[in-house]
């Protein structure tokens, strides 16, 4: 877990060191988790060899294979704290918000929806089993109707696509690459990534759509007064306090072509998963070798 981990850590920083302005969301996700799914490939592909090929008594380690176990160890206990705070954060600033919720009916969302008396304009998608939407009494009293309706349609892309859950996996993978600032990089640049999506649905409200879009986030800019405290919870927020300019401009102006989904990552992950997956014998005599030879 822990060396393959590592290795795939290298390779994701190495891919995206100089991409990640470049890349889509689903791109930025899978270079993300190319640690965690190199490591968990890696542990089930030897423990399917241990169980085929091992038939002997107990075994001593050296020093180098304890240090790469304690290494998992700490990767899994971090990730697992990592997880517990960003919950708790969760859940305190849930908290705080539905004390004074209030439910409200809006046309085009199924899921509930309340109304919050919160300092910070915020529009969100919280949860990640149990969704439900919180919108700013302030946003919700000085929004017009079809600001609003461009506002739910940007919200309803965010749940459609289970953004909540991707934003989690990306706070609480168990990897070498948490520790890098390549990790804070590759989050920001696919919260931008998923936001323009999402911008996107207010096209589905027909031409005046992104006009109407573009007009509710500058309304709910001018709302705030304080900075916004939402950044690390896995909510999919409408507005965050950042710089709305890039995201204006790109909804003022021709709607986007729609991009083909790329096929070449996932046919390479293919082509570089089917030889081990047919080679158990040699994976478990290159377990042998270590455990014999390494320090």
């Amino acid at each position: 877990f822990a060396a393959c981990g590592t290795v795939g850590a290298l390779s994701a920083w190495l891919w995206a060191a100089r991409r990640t302005s470049r890349l889509t969301d689903s791109a930025l996700l899978a270079v993300r988790l190319l640690p965690t799914a190199s490591a968990l490939f890696a542990v089930a592909l030897s423990l399917l060899a241990f169980a085929l090929f091992e038939h002997r008594g107990h075994e001593e380690t050296g020093l180098v294979l304890r240090s790469l176990a304690g290494l998992g160890l700490v990767l899994i206990v971090h990730a697992s704290w990592r997880a517990w705070r960003l919950h708790r954060r969760t859940r305190r600033t849930l908290t705080q918000w539905m004390s004074s919720a209030r439910p409200v009916t809006l046309p085009g969302i199924d899921l509930p929806i309340f109304m919050v008396d919160s300092t910070f304009p915020v529009v969100a998608v919280v949860g990640l089993i149990r969704q439900r939407i919180v919108i700013a009494r302030s946003v919700l009293e000085g929004c017009a109707p079809d600001e609003l309706r461009a506002i739910l349609a940007h919200e309803r892309v965010h749940i459609d696509r289970h953004d909540n859950v991707r934003r989690a996996i990306f706070a609480t993978a168990p990897d070498v690459l948490a520790w890098l600032p390549i990790s804070d990089r590759l989050q920001i640049a696919w919260h931008d990534r998923c936001e323009e999506t999402a911008d996107d649905g207010a096209g589905r409200l027909g031409d005046r759509g992104r006009v109407l879009l573009a007009q509710a986030l500058i309304r709910v800019a001018r709302l705030t007064p304080v900075p916004p405290s939402i950044h690390n919870l896995p909510a999919s927020a409408l507005y965050r306090g950042e710089d709305l300019t890039r995201r204006i401009h790109r909804l003022l102006g021709p709607p986007p072509a729609i991009a083909a989904p790329s096929r070449r990552l996932r046919y390479l992950v293919t082509l570089a998963a089917l030889p081990p997956i047919l080679a158990n014998r040699p994976i478990h005599d290159l377990v042998e070798v270590a455990v014999t030879w390494l320090p």
